[in-house]
């Protein structure tokens, strides 16, 4: 009863979410500020938060569960390269070498994690800071005073992503409270990152759906594995404040090398949105479907071995 209970709930958030970005938020991308915070800071962090809460979840083994908060954001940045090649009628707007270069080092980290084959508690606290400093960094400049004198017509945008924000945690929460073996849940999930990122290119057009994908993928998998450092090193923090004497275990967890088929699409992310705008158009439609189906398949794959 409870599992159904939260799943209500988890619905009910995401289908909130969902309306908020489709009404509010996408149709502002194009305003001074507002692009860079939606679609390369805030808004991929509402695309993921809610699959970074079974990272707590995480103990030895990231197998099974582990795969929604790594694997996760992953899939959903396939189908948002799919999504713009689906929607894109003149190439689109591709990454910049930025955008290519950090989607590529995030898929870099978790493939290295795969051949060492296990997280310490220093590398993952170095993937939180990488995602740190990449939110820092994306963060869009203050609006000069000419602009803030601009009438904006997307005066509620920030309001409602913020509303988006706490949807997503809602989600997370509801998630965590109905437990790991609520194979709903993680549908709900994915189904909600995918429909996220359809709307923003159905809505804000495929270049947006391609920044929202790619980032929502680059930050979830870092974050990811700082949580999972995060949620280890807690506990051994609160013993050693409480004087307690005994060696800090610095290993986490283990098992990255069942996530190399994912770490190695998002090393090739980049190149491979950049390659689709030199198809006809008629061929990279057809590669458009192609790529979703492929991301349905890789979701409903990994979701079946839970």
């Amino acid at each position: 009863m409870l599992a159904w209970s939260m799943l209500f709930v988890q619905v009910a958030l995401a289908v909130a979410a969902l309306w908020l970005l489709r009404a509010r938020v996408f149709p502002a991308v194009r305003e001074p500020g507002h692009g860079g915070l939606i679609l390369d800071v805030w808004g991929p962090i509402a695309v993921v938060a809610p699959m970074l809460f079974a990272a707590g979840r995480i103990d030895g083994s990231v197998g099974a569960v582990g795969w929604t908060p790594l694997g996760g954001p992953v899939a959903c940045g396939v189908f948002a390269l799919g999504a713009a090649m689906l929607g894109s009628q003149s190439g689109g707007e591709g990454p910049t070498p930025r955008m290519m270069a950090a989607w590529t080092a995030a898929g870099l980290v978790l493939l290295l994690l795969g051949s060492a084959h296990e997280l310490t508690i220093w590398s993952g606290q170095c993937a939180f800071a990488a995602a740190a400093l990449l939110l820092w960094v994306n963060m869009p400049p203050v609006p000069t005073a000419r602009q803030q004198r601009t009438p904006s017509e997307h005066p509620r945008a920030v309001e409602a992503l913020l509303l988006v924000l706490l949807c997503a945690l809602g989600q997370g929460a509801a998630a965590m409270v109905a437990g790991p073996e609520t194979i709903s849940i993680r549908v709900v999930t994915m189904v909600y990152a995918g429909l996220a990122v359809a709307l923003a290119a159905r809505v804000a057009g495929a270049g947006a759906c391609l920044r929202l994908g790619g980032w929502s993928a680059t930050y979830g998998v870092l974050l990811g594995l700082g949580v999972i450092s995060t949620v280890h090193l807690l506990p051994q923090t609160v013993r050693a404040l409480r004087g307690d004497e005994g060696l800090v275990d610095v290993h986490v967890a283990y098992g990255f090398g069942r996530y190399a088929l994912e770490a190695t699409v998002l090393v090739g992310l980049g190149g491979l949105a950049v390659g689709a705008r030199m198809l006809a158009p008629g061929v990279r439609r057809a590669a458009g479907v192609a790529v979703i189906l492929a991301a349905v398949w890789l979701v409903a794959w990994r979701l079946a071995g839970m």
